[in-house]
């Protein structure tokens, strides 16, 4: 019988130090007792038992140890060795290494386990440390990624869509990020910069103003736009700044005070085709770029300039008329793909939020969601839009609500501009019979109309009072005013000011809007203004409602309950959409399911039985009309609904005129759900 082997002292010690992680032992006056050859490597040793016998303290001096917010955690006060020498374990503590002599770091994983003697007193604390500094890296980078691709609604300036770019990279992956684009006049004009100290930002502008560029001076930026080359600096030094010429000692010791350890700057566009440059720095922290971050952010200044040509392309058409028009139906469309699973998460939200706290920013969330809804619906039907076919549904309101929440909306806008909002009435209520949403619409244009034309530390001024048997609303602002010329066209379709228009660029529409949706209920819009920079008024005028008109609201329809028992079919390619429509109407209370494609609906109609379906029209390879078509050829009557991003009347005729049961323009909300499952149902 062969004897098991035993394991000696050396044994182990071969064993311990093969492992790829870094090992250490402590006493219980956390001196190290043992150190594997991994963790000698981790900490710079130069002989295998230096370590051994030197307090933790000792040993760790030369390094820096940061959590992952950022806080730095001093040798002495590591929370994973005092758990350990409390006797608690502790696996997978994430921390940043930092080597003050070799300017190195590196992210830790550190596991901490004490080892208690039988009287169960602490004996010996075993740390244990594995480098995941890629892995960290790679998490990093993935996530600016995915969140940077978030950063593209049009409903954001484009000035601030670059900076909340930059600021995705800081801290993770700079100490300071700068983006600068080419302007129509060649030059370049920073559009965004983070740092993850913000006074480290007003030192920077301090330093440009008193050291502005010298003739024929050139930055880095300007080098790599003419050269179309990115340029890289792993590590800077005292000596390079030193050897920067045409500098004097102040400027040096400036340049010094942003402690710069790593420095890129990258051209965004490709060569004969550059569009600016993106900068990006480690300081505080540091850190170091190495070639494989350079190459990483290469690649992600590529998708910067198809930001900045989606831009230039977008302002383009937006001055055509013609373009526009294309442009916008496009636009409303692809948008209500997305607005689709956004609006069936919003339902849920309502439906089980339970903190009280929360029901007026979710109020205020399912408001802006019901106006852009409608919005879209104008910009879909394009020739009704021009044309000024637009239809109003009336009912009794009270125009001062309508007057507080837009108010209330803009206010941080005004704010942010620096421009005084107010708003004076004379009653707490002005009862029309209007459209809310429609009536929103144009005081909300109008408002931001004087925003935008009215300087930094301007007044905006909104008065309401009921004269006779009308409502009159003013909108008075300091701002660039209008002209007599300018006077006579604003209100047409389009026309933009030429001495306004490259300032502050639009679609030219919003005053067309307003005119039409006043004329709709009845009012009157007018104009004033004693010229050029003196301002404008926007007088709107309402009537009343009648008494008859105040009280002829219909009592809310009461809907059938759900019924579990019926099968309902979400098809829709957009898996985010069918699977949000679904959960939507299992918290309705139906039992639903989703599917992605029309030929998975097919089979299961040959299999189960279903009660009603739910079917996307753009889908690829079998579109929601080869799927209607199969269904009905096969002799199924169940009652099928067309879901589409497009709305127009004839859109309708057409899906009902394919054997489709019901028509719903995206993005579809709990009551379109409800009123049109009783209607199929019942």
């Amino acid at each position: 019988m062969t004897a098991t082997p035993t394991i000696d002292v050396e044994m182990l010690s071969n064993m311990l130090n093969a492992l790829p992680y870094a090992v250490y032992t402590f006493d219980r006056d956390r001196r190290i007792i043992f150190s594997n050859k991994t963790a000698r490597r981790q900490q710079v040793a130069s002989a295998p038992g230096e370590a051994i016998g030197a307090a933790q303290i000792d040993h760790f001096k030369d390094n820096e140890y940061y959590d992952e917010s950022g806080d730095r955690l001093p040798p002495d006060k590591l929370l994973v060795l005092e758990r350990a020498f409390q006797g608690e374990t502790t696996h997978d503590f994430l921390i940043e290494h930092r080597n003050v002599k070799t300017r190195t770091h590196k992210w830790l994983e550190i596991t901490c386990i004490p080892v208690m003697d039988q009287s169960g007193e602490f004996s010996y604390g075993i740390l244990i440390s594995r480098d995941v500094s890629l892995r960290k890296k790679r998490e990093d980078k993935l996530r600016f990624l995915m969140e940077s691709t978030k950063i593209i609604s049009l409903t954001i300036e484009f000035q601030d869509r670059l900076q909340r770019k930059a600021e995705l990279a800081v801290p993770s992956l700079a100490d300071w990020c700068g983006i600068e684009i080419v302007n129509s006049m060649g030059k370049l004009e920073r559009q965004a910069i983070v740092h993850r100290d913000p006074r480290k930002i007003e030192q920077i502008r301090e330093y440009e103003l008193r050291y502005p560029p010298k003739p024929g001076e050139e930055s880095p930026s300007e080098r790599v736009v003419r050269t179309g080359k990115g340029e890289f600096t792993p590590v800077v030094t005292d000596e390079m700044i030193d050897a920067v010429p045409g500098l004097n000692p102040d400027q040096r010791e400036a340049i010094r005070a942003l402690q710069l350890s790593s420095l890129m700057t990258l051209p965004i566009g490709r060569p004969g085709r550059v569009l600016g440059a993106f900068t990006l720095a480690y300081a505080e922290s540091g850190r170091v770029y190495t070639q494989e971050d350079f190459n990483f952010f290469s690649e992600f200044a590529q998708h910067l300039s198809v930001l900045l040509d989606n831009a230039r392309l977008y302002n383009e058409i937006r001055l055509r008329d013609e373009s526009k028009d294309i442009f916008l139906a496009s636009l409303s469309h692809e948008l209500r793909n997305p607005l689709a699973p956004i609006r069936s998460s919003l339902e849920l939200l309502k439906i089980q939020n339970q903190d009280p706290n929360l029901d007026s920013e979710i109020a205020v969330i399912d408001h802006q969601f019901e106006h852009m809804s409608h919005l879209l619906n104008d910009l879909l039907d394009t020739t009704r839009f021009i044309r000024g076919k637009i239809v109003v549904q009336l009912s009794p309101i009270d125009l001062m609500d309508v007057l507080d929440q837009m108010v209330g909306a803009l206010r941080p806008v005004a704010d942010q501009k620096n421009i005084f909002l107010s708003i004076e009435t004379d009653n707490s209520r002005y009862p029309v019979n209007g459209d809310r949403i429609r009536l929103e619409q144009a005081f909300t244009n109008l408002l931001n109309n004087a925003i935008k034309f009215t300087p930094s530390g301007g007044v905006i001024k909104i008065t309401a009072e009921t004269v006779g048997q009308e409502i009159v609303i003013k909108v008075c602002d300091s701002g660039v005013g209008i002209t007599p010329e300018e006077m006579a066209r604003i209100f047409e379709p389009y026309y933009q000011s030429e001495r306004v228009q490259s300032a502050n660029p639009g679609l030219g529409i919003g005053l067309r809007l307003v005119y039409e949706i006043i004329h709709l209920h009845r009012g009157s819009l007018t104009a004033e203004s004693e010229g050029k920079d003196k301002g404008s008024t926007f007088t709107i005028t309402l009537p009343l409602a009648t008494v008859e008109e105040e009280t002829s609201s219909e009592a809310p329809t009461t809907l059938p309950a759900a019924d579990e028992s019926k099968r309902v079919i979400i098809v829709d390619d957009n898996q985010a959409a069918a699977d949000g429509l679904a959960r939507l109407l299992k918290a309705l209370g139906w039992n639903a399911k989703a599917l992605y494609g029309g030929r998975d609906l097919l089979a299961l109609l040959a299999r189960e039985t279903i009660d009603i379906a739910f079917v996307d029209i753009g889908m690829p390879e079998m579109d929601g009309y080869d799927v209607i078509a199969e269904i009905r050829s096969q002799g199924y009557t169940l009652p099928v609904v067309a879901l589409t991003g497009y709305g127009l009347t004839e859109d309708k005729q057409e899906a009902l005129a394919a054997g489709f049961t019901a028509h719903l323009t995206k993005p579809v909300g709990a009551a379109e759900l409800k009123e049109t499952l009783a209607a199929l149902l019942s």
